[in-house]
């Protein structure tokens, strides 16, 4: 949907708003906090579900609860703060739509000029392991993020969710959360059949939506592994 400036383009745009005009839900679905995608979600005039987090939570668009929300367990979220910690790794913590880290530094402002996010310098990211977050992002640079993708997909098998979107970044998330298991979610509480369900994406986190969407379509710049699941 966003261009490279992370912008919609005046085409997109009329497309989405003749789909509403035609009764169509039109669902917004990204890696991004649920405030971060909001924006978008007014610009074209939607009133549809958001799934954010990469499809741990679901959110009404006007509201500010949750109505599906798979979060880390504890104990899994403060062994990769500690690792992040002891290898002097980045770490982006989210809790309760609330993005926490150690310290600003050159990783949160290049967050920030990608999403808009607001930040919270919070010292020690081990003061909130109590909490069980929502998702956390390890940032670092694309060279580090891939041999991380492997070894930590090693160590964590199927107890996480773990995935790339920009190739700074190494997302994990709760092992049942994925943007198609919330796109299944959201479809049997709408009443929408699989078969009338189309999905649209470029990244590997997109991947698990296009297996089960009914139609999907891989954009031209997609990944190799995402084109090779689009119809």
């Amino acid at each position: 949907l966003l261009d490279s400036n992370h912008l919609i383009s005046p085409r997109n745009a009329s497309a989405v708003r003749k789909l509403i005009e035609h009764n169509v839900t039109c669902v917004l679905a990204s890696g991004r906090m649920h405030e971060s995608i909001l924006r978008y979600a007014r610009q074209l005039g939607l009133n549809a579900p958001i799934i954010s987090y990469n499809g741990s939570m679901i959110k009404l668009s006007g509201s500010n609860e949750a109505i599906y929300h798979k979060r880390l367990p504890v104990d899994l979220a403060r062994e990769i703060v500690s690792y992040c910690q002891k290898n002097g790794h980045h770490l982006n913590y989210y809790c309760d739509d609330r993005l926490y880290v150690d310290k600003l530094n050159e990783w949160t402002a290049i967050y920030h000029s990608q999403t808009g996010s607001d930040i919270h310098p919070v010292g020690d990211l081990k003061t909130l392991t109590c909490l069980e977050p929502t998702k956390l992002i390890l940032i670092d640079n694309p060279a580090t993020i891939s041999k991380l993708l492997i070894e930590m997909k090693e160590r964590f098998s199927d107890s996480l969710y773990i995935t790339t979107t920009n190739p700074e970044y190494l997302e994990f998330m709760n092992p049942e959360a994925n943007k198609g298991s919330a796109l299944k979610w959201l479809s049997q509480r709408l009443g929408i059949p699989q078969a009338q369900t189309m999905a649209f994406g470029d990244n590997l986190n997109d991947i698990a939506m296009l297996q089960w969407a009914g139609t999907s379509i891989a954009m031209g710049n997609a990944k190799p592994e995402v084109k090779a699941v689009a119809h």
